[in-house]
């Protein structure tokens, strides 16, 4: 005699596993009869002898059961572990191939949305989707990005960021661990990857993500926001970059090399590589692009860079670039105001 509660938990397994309502009364109790008729089938389950031949039916087609042909026919149980098993397989591949189906029907109705609109937060009320979504933002990365993560969250994205950064040998990247320390695991994954830079702040307790200066992750502690609004994206960067990076203890720096190119949408960010290429010897050749600090106009600046002029609180981040007219151009980073250029991209080769 099987016990109430075992029964009631095999009934719901099966229940979501799609076999239900008669069938369910049908396989269950040939389970438990053996091999018989399909009347004495209805009879025992408690099935309207009309229904029974096309419940049969049904379990005959997933597998579950086979049929003596003769007169009478009469009905019996696969066993469970092959039957079971294989129509599990068989509708976990239907499922699959339905949710592709789907998923490339659906997502060419999904747009993101562009130009003039309300402020958007979104939120999602699960913290492992919104780490899904994070691995998503770093694959799509197109230049760089940065992040303030404890440990136990790190440990979900930091291979897929690795990877990333390996293909993209042109991005970089800035962590500030907030710990006291880090896994050797990690460790050793940002210690062969040349294009990130890590520091650790055991004082931290904001949980944020942001790539490319255009898609921000902030999460709390069963939810995560996510958002694209510039202003957002501002204090964002403005927080992390006073209240982090300045403040935290690098364990890990960038390793610039002489030939490589990296590309930056973070105008604090090229501060550390073009830091650590002067330190080495090297001349930076730099792209800018932004607005005019005056006019706000477009402008794209190219030179190499002569120096840098970085105040002790932060407030002042300067790039001095001199263009092939042999000009003196200065840049700073997002809403600018002493300097000619507010960058918003900047390509720097080493050389």
């Amino acid at each position: 005699m099987v016990p109430e509660d075992e029964e009631h938990m095999i009934r719901e397994a099966l229940e979501k596993l799609d076999i239900r309502g008669y069938e369910l009364k049908a396989y269950l109790t040939i389970l438990k009869l053996g091999e018989e008729t399909a009347p004495t089938i209805a009879s025992k389950a408690g099935i309207p002898l009309p229904r029974i031949y096309s419940v049969l039916e049904s379990l005959l087609k997933k597998g579950l059961i086979e049929v003596r042909m003769g007169r009478p026919r009469k009905y019996r149980a696969l066993p469970p572990r092959i039957s079971l098993i294989h129509y599990v397989r068989k509708r976990i591949n239907e499922l699959t191939e339905l949710t592709n189906a789907v998923v490339e029907k659906l997502s060419s109705y999904y747009q993101e949305s562009e130009g003039e609109r309300e402020p958007v937060l979104w939120m999602m009320y699960n913290i492992d989707v919104g780490v899904e979504r994070m691995r998503h933002m770093i694959t799509s990365m197109d230049t760089d990005g940065f992040t303030s993560l404890n440990v136990n969250v790190l440990k979900k994205v930091i291979n897929t960021l690795a990877k990333t950064l390996a293909a993209k040998k042109s991005s970089i990247f800035g962590i500030a661990v907030i710990s006291e320390d880090i896994p050797a695991s990690i460790k050793e994954i940002v210690e062969r990857t040349k294009n990130i830079e890590v520091k650790i702040l055991p004082t931290g307790i904001v949980n944020m993500f942001e790539v490319d200066l255009s898609n921000l992750m902030l999460f709390g502690k069963n939810y995560v926001i996510h958002s694209a609004e510039w202003e957002l994206i501002v204090l964002a960067n403005e927080s992390f970059y006073h209240g982090y990076w300045r403040l935290a203890k690098k364990i890990k720096d960038f390793d610039v090399e002489k030939g490589a190119t990296y590309r930056t949408a973070h105008h604090w960010l090229a501060l550390d590589i073009i830091q650590k290429a002067l330190q080495n010897g090297y001349n930076v050749f730099a792209k800018i692009k932004g607005f005019k600090v005056k006019t706000h106009e477009p402008v794209e600046v190219e030179g190499y860079i002569k120096k840098l002029l970085i105040t002790n609180d932060g407030g002042i981040r300067s790039i001095y670039i001199e263009d092939k007219e042999g000009n003196i151009i200065s840049a700073g980073g997002i809403g600018a105001s002493i300097e000619d250029i507010e960058s918003r991209y900047l390509e720097l080769t080493v050389q």
